[in-house]
């Protein structure tokens, strides 16, 4: 992955968590697939990313945020989880054991 795949990835992460992108973040920048499938787009990889994508999403279905509190990022856990996975090459399990305790630091980083 270069320099500047990242620097997009990173942006693609702010604005799916950013407060001022009218709800669009939320609704779909956020969602593990979307994020899978516009991982994959950068790293030239985009149906692979929407695999994996896909896959994290399993986990996020029931995805609330009751109360207040935030269970878990799954934006994080759909694009750090995705280009870890694509940029490794491992396979669509290995990427989901990757991506559950990158979406628990997410809320950590965001909470703390």
């Amino acid at each position: 992955m270069s320099w500047w795949q990242a620097l997009i990835l990173g942006v693609l992460y702010y604005l799916s968590d950013a407060p001022w992108f009218f709800g669009e973040g939320y609704y779909v920048l956020q969602r593990p697939v979307v994020a899978g499938f516009l991982t994959g787009l950068v790293l030239g990889a985009p149906v692979q990313g929407a695999i994996i994508g896909a896959t994290i999403n399993l986990i996020y279905l029931g995805h609330l945020n009751v109360g207040g509190s935030m269970p878990s990022d799954m934006a994080l856990a759909g694009y750090i989880g995705t280009a870890i996975a694509i940029s490794t090459n491992v396979s669509t399990e290995m990427a989901l054991a990757l991506a559950v305790p990158l979406g628990l630091l997410g809320t950590v980083w965001w909470g703390g």
